[in-house]
């Protein structure tokens, strides 16, 4: 069984968004890390999640994540 800590989150990839394009994902970013209750990259995860369910802004993350994808250099 896997503990609480172990979960699998993908708070690293949403950090990589906010250095990539401050304006679309920093405040957001910022208030999640803010919340007191919130200690674990999952529940970090799990916030952010709540947060841009609750502004409505789904679509808008998902338009910043593509364009995000197109600026980035490829190797």
């Amino acid at each position: 069984m896997i503990s609480f800590r172990q979960r699998a989150h993908f708070w690293h990839v949403v950090e990589g968004l906010a250095k990539v394009n401050e304006p679309a994902f920093g405040p957001t970013l910022f208030m999640v890390r803010q919340l007191p209750t919130v200690q674990t990259p999952y529940g970090l995860c799990r916030a952010w999640i709540r947060k841009i369910l609750n502004e409505n802004s789904l679509v808008r993350v998902r338009v910043a994540v593509s364009y995000t994808h197109l600026t980035l250099p490829t190797k």
